[in-house]
């Protein structure tokens, strides 16, 4: 990925813990966090369910995104007849090979983190930049940064809007 992209990235995840307080480099590292993003990223196949299934999502995301996955759901059924959405940001692209898998925590701020998942899909590297909320019921997905493409920005466009 050029530099560029990983700039804007890093800058976008920047702007997400800035929303909580002052940025800090983390003191603590938060293996919780960490290990969430594990239980998703389970190699050779990452649990896609952890999106789509709708028993499984609040375990994986926060109230607000489930919500918003949710009504992207019903949204696909009434407008396309869909009975699941077509995409996910758990691995961008509809194929995947994935090798060099790296989980890493780049700064925190009170009750968020934002962690880095890198990976080579086919050989062409991949990052995502994660904003983990700590909810009550533990560490939860608030947003998922693929580039200049936000999931909760993805989510949140309305029904007319949006295509399959």
């Amino acid at each position: 990925m050029p530099l560029p992209q990983i700039a804007t990235q890093l800058f976008l995840g920047t702007i997400l813990l800035s929303i909580g307080g002052c940025l800090r480099e983390p003191t603590i590292s938060e293996p919780a966090a960490i290990e969430l993003l594990e239980q998703v990223y389970t190699l050779p196949d990452p649990n896609f369910m952890a999106f789509h299934d709708p028993l499984l999502r609040r375990s994986f995301f926060t109230e607000e995104i489930a919500d918003l996955i949710d009504a992207k759901e019903a949204c696909y059924e009434q407008a396309f007849g869909l009975s699941h959405l077509d995409f996910d940001y758990i691995v961008p692209g509809q194929d995947y090979s994935l090798d060099n898998l790296q989980i890493s925590q780049i700064g925190q701020s009170g009750n968020q983190t934002v962690l880095l998942v890198r990976f080579e899909n086919f050989g062409e590297k991949v990052d995502l930049l994660y904003n983990l909320q700590r909810t009550r019921a533990g560490w939860r997905i608030a947003d998922t940064i693929y580039g200049k493409f936000s999931l909760k920005s993805d989510l949140s466009i309305k029904c007319q809007d949006a295509t399959p």
